[in-house]
């Protein structure tokens, strides 16, 4: 009987933790169908910031893009791109939830600098939505 119950009370402490964890994480699920026609974006700022958009469909890509500094080319702050799923509403800065493919890893942003993100809703199509970003 006391192996019964230890064996019992670690499943139970297991299981408490795992559930604590998961309720103490974002959580954050892909939507299933891609967006149509125009999205309105917003950004939640803080340390980590979060895009959001509505009505919370799926986007192909999001990518933030720095001012350019010299020359034409502007410095790509993060790209990330769907693969096995889109992309969510509730996406946090340099994350790369499961099933998507990050073409360029999130690099530190200035405060007082203004970012373009840009949000793509089919491969190969332009932008549906962006918006200016000051961190």
């Amino acid at each position: 009987m006391r192996l019964h119950l230890r064996t019992s009370t670690r499943w139970l402490v297991a299981a408490i933790g795992a559930l604590s964890m998961a309720c103490a994480s974002d959580s954050y699920v892909a939507p299933s169908t891609v967006c149509q026609g125009s999205i309105n974006v917003s950004v939640e700022s803080g340390p980590t910031p979060k895009f959001h958009w509505t009505p919370a469909c799926g986007l192909h890509r999001i990518s933030v893009i720095a001012p350019p500094s010299n020359g034409p080319v502007s410095p790509t702050m993060w790209d990330l791109r769907a693969d096995a799923r889109f992309l969510g509403p509730g996406l946090r800065y340099g994350d790369k939830p499961e099933g998507t493919v990050t073409l360029a890893n999130a690099s530190p942003v200035t405060h007082g600098t203004t970012y373009a993100v840009l949000f793509v809703a089919e491969s190969g199509q332009p932008p549906i939505a962006s918006l200016s970003w000051s961190p």
